[in-house]
């Protein structure tokens, strides 16, 4: 005897052959262990072969239950078509163009989510680490060319002369060229910001 019985529904088809292969087998070997189910399961074919001999001869054959089946489905199938014919709404239903629905809303929703998180990751957090608060600054001058940022800097000194020609551009550079006077020499100076 085993701890979990065949339910009374499979032993009840197991009876009449309608399991299927595993199903069958299954039970098979359990009835040989278990006299409880065992019992049960002839109790049942007792009643199956008590059900056939006072029907007599008006039990049908399992050719007479296939041919049952198809005439049955051919009825089927003949009914639906039958009701396409009738039925001019149902068809006009299958043609016109479904409603978008969920679908819309879906996509909705998908776009809030992907703009407003876009929206909230370009958003500066307050309190956080930013970018600088002080700019760097590139600066030609008659002293010479520098770059300064807030307190902190750089300047290259140029010579006590004035120079020739003084250039700050706002690609982040500044430029200046010396002469001296005496001997013809230039002197250039370029100081430039990356990032």
């Amino acid at each position: 005897m085993t701890g979990r019985h065949i339910s009374e529904v499979e032993l009840a088809l197991a009876t009449g052959g309608d399991l299927g292969l595993a199903r069958g087998l299954r039970v098979w070997f359990h009835t040989r262990r278990c006299s409880r189910c065992a019992a049960l399961l002839e109790g049942y074919a007792a009643s199956r072969r008590a059900l056939r001999e006072s029907a007599g001869g008006d039990v049908m054959s399992p050719d007479a239950w296939a041919g049952l089946s198809r005439e049955m489905t051919a009825n089927i199938r003949l009914g639906l078509a039958a009701g396409r014919i009738v039925d001019f709404q149902s068809e006009a239903r299958l043609l016109a163009p479904e409603p978008a629905g969920w679908r819309v809303a879906v996509v909705m929703a998908t776009l809030t989510v992907v703009l407003t998180s876009g929206w909230l990751l370009r958003r500066p957090v307050p309190g956080a680490a930013g970018p600088r608060s002080s700019w760097a600054v590139a600066e030609a001058s008659a002293e010479g060319v520098g770059i300064h940022e807030g307190q902190a800097g750089l300047m290259l000194l140029g010579p006590d002369r004035e120079s020739s020609v003084m250039l700050a551009g706002t690609s982040g550079g500044a430029r200046a060229r010396f002469i001296d006077e005496q001997t013809g020499q230039v002197t250039i100076h370029h100081a430039a910001l990356e990032d």
